[in-house]
């Protein structure tokens, strides 16, 4: 969109100043780099404009390739042309490029230019395939080769397709670069808090187990997180232990303990005594009668557990396979 100021609207106008409005040839024109766009319509036009109006030209562009493209687009204005008597303010006409030079050349005009990147991104639905190994080496076999194979897609859009490498010397790979999003403190009701709980285990029992190159001096400070998180997780849990020794939800405010979760708890807490048997916490109570009670609902005939009570998140448990 092209739009005129004049100058004197700048300016404080008393109430009672008579003011003219002044009308402009302009001339518009776009520039694009042609391994980057093609031009569908024509990339010139021209009209009249007067103080305080706007009008807008249509540009019809095609991109020829992905990425942030550039367009920059100019605008001429020509004071005091008779070329607005003899048109219709607005009217939209085509110039050819050597008429809008003389033009330029003889007349006293005003002039702007802004440049736009554009971000163009392939159509359809984006779709990812990753593939991994993990690499032993040492002193005896310092290299290794590994070949990939997979089937694209037959209709990819063109220039859309896109391949990297990444390799950690961490197992663990990306998710040790920002462990304070994984060693989080517990919280919430008896399946929530255990949510929290169980990475707080895990990531402690790989710390303690692998030399974690990546982390560098602050190994330690995840550890001494990881353990306090876990103290304090399981004063939480203690919370939503039922009479019978059972956990569930919501604890005693709910109908039945639950078989699924107690197992769970049992569970996650037996890593984390075989870890740290020395932590501030009072391991008969999370051992002794929550074992008792998954017994009481064992099959003697199978071996297997009655599912008992209800698990409000179900997705809970997938973490327990």
């Amino acid at each position: 969109s092209v739009f005129i100021l004049d100058r004197k609207y700048l300016k404080v106008i008393n109430d009672n100043q008579n003011t003219t409005t002044e009308c402009y040839e302009i001339f518009v024109k776009l520039h694009v780099n042609d391994s980057e766009w093609s031009i569908t319509t024509s990339n010139h036009f021209s009209g009249c404009l007067c103080s305080g109006d706007k009008n807008t030209y249509l540009l019809g562009l095609l991109p020829q390739r992905l990425g942030h493209l550039n367009i920059t687009v100019e605008a001429f204005a020509i004071k005091d042309s008779h070329f607005c008597e003899l048109v219709h303010t607005g009217d939209i006409l085509t110039f050819e490029p050597d008429q809008m030079n003389r033009k330029l050349d003889e007349s006293k005009i005003l002039s702007d230019k802004i440049r736009r990147q554009i971000h163009v991104i392939p159509e359809g639905v984006q779709h990812e395939t990753t593939l991994s190994d993990i690499i032993c080496l040492n002193e005896q076999q310092n290299t290794s080769t590994r070949e990939f194979q997979f089937k694209l897609p037959e209709n990819i859009i063109k220039d859309s397709l896109h391949s990297y490498i990444s390799y950690s010397d961490e197992v663990l790979g990306p998710a040790l670069v920002n462990l304070d999003n994984l060693i989080r403190l517990p919280t919430g009701c008896g399946e929530q808090n255990m949510v929290l709980v169980a990475p707080n285990v895990y990531i402690l029992d790989y710390l303690k187990s692998t030399p974690t190159i990546g982390l560098n001096d602050n190994k330690e400070k995840y550890i001494q997180s990881a353990q306090s998180h876990i103290t304090s997780g399981y004063y939480q849990q203690m919370k939503y232990r039922r009479d019978d020794g059972s956990f569930s939800a919501f604890g005693k405010s709910d109908k039945h303990g639950s078989t699924w979760l107690t197992a769970f708890v049992l569970r996650v807490f037996g890593k984390a005594y075989k870890l740290q048997p020395d932590l501030n916490i009072d391991w008969s109570s999370i051992f002794n009668e929550p074992t008792e009670y998954l017994l009481t609902h064992q099959n003697n005939q199978t071996g297997c557990f009655e599912e008992y009570g209800k698990v409000l998140y179900s997705p809970l448990q997938g973490i327990s396979g």
